[in-house]
């Protein structure tokens, strides 16, 4: 299916357009995987996981991920593929992560690795390493972050890689940055800052801006952190990113709050907690508390 799709010419004029599409088609493509895996046409129902990917990376469309997946995972080993099956492996962990279970998210990612390791492919095996390192640091865990994020970028480096390259210095800095090594955190971040800020890459940017900003929050460095932020929200904005944007919404409520801006940080809380909540991804449990801790008499619109 990939194959036959890059000898054709491009359907859609840029990303946008081919997220509005898939957006607009994602109840039809559910059916369609299913519908695929239950006719055993088990290629073709992976490949459709796949070709959704972006879209679930943007949007986070749960409920359609997890099903899509599932059947994308069943058709992968019904197949007896273990590339196949470590991807939709990854990708399940994904959202299952996203979603606040790390113990299944790990447990797919080591699955994964597995897979990829019988194949011998190092860029399959460093995607496993790369999830599995998240999982770390989302359990609290940097210095394992750090070893599983360094051997991943040894494998990339290996492949010669540059995109592969630059998320795993993305990767090294946000561990760095856990672990409480500023100075190495500041570095890698900002070296992937700068690789996707050149190539124009608007995503990618707005998040490495949103992760240099935790930093200088971490550091004390609030006018860095908002100046970051501003930043952040405008390319996510301009990507059409809503977990980015209500992400940036979300530290600028965190970085009004610190310098005691009420109002200001309800209304950067307020615009956070409805981009979560019109994907009701988990992140909008956390806001509703810092809304409702707020002092309610300070009610004036920021400036």
């Amino acid at each position: 299916m990939f194959d036959e799709a890059r000898n054709q010419p491009a359907v859609f004029d840029g990303r946008t357009s081919a997220l509005d599409w898939l957006t607009t088609e994602l109840p039809t493509l559910r059916a369609l995987v299913d519908l695929a895996h239950d006719s055993g046409r088990n290629h073709t129902a992976w490949h459709l996981c796949e070709a959704m990917w972006e879209l679930f990376s943007y949007n986070r469309h749960y409920d359609a991920w997890l099903q899509t997946h599932t059947a994308g995972l069943a058709a992968a080993h019904e197949l007896g593929e273990p590339a196949a099956r470590a991807r939709m492996l990854v990708a399940l962990s994904s959202a299952h992560l996203h979603l606040g279970d790390v113990e299944t998210a790990a447990n797919g990612c080591h699955r994964a690795h597995e897979l990829w390791l019988r194949v011998g492919h190092r860029l399959g095996q460093a995607s496993a390493l790369e999830s599995l390192g998240v999982t770390d640091l989302v359990s609290g865990n940097p210095r394992s972050a750090i070893a599983r994020f360094s051997r991943a970028l040894a494998l990339v480096t290996a492949e010669d890689d540059p995109r592969a390259i630059t998320m795993m210095h993305r990767r090294l800095g946000e561990a760095h940055r856990d672990a409480g090594n500023h100075d190495h955190a500041l570095d890698y971040l900002t070296h992937a800052h700068q690789h996707f800020a050149a190539i124009g890459d608007d995503y990618m940017t707005s998040r490495l801006l949103i992760g240099l900003a935790d930093l200088h929050i971490k550091t004390h460095r609030g006018d860095q952190a908002r100046t970051a932020l501003d930043e952040a929200l405008h390319l996510a904005q301009r990507a059409q990113a809503p977990m980015e944007i209500a992400r940036s919404h979300q530290m600028l409520g965190d970085v009004a709050m610190l310098r005691g801006h009420v109002a200001h940080a309800r209304h950067h809380l307020q615009r956070a907690l409805s981009g979560y909540t019109a994907f009701d991804a988990p992140e909008a449990d956390e806001v509703g508390r810092l809304l409702a801790r707020l002092d309610p008499g300070e009610e004036e619109a920021p400036t």
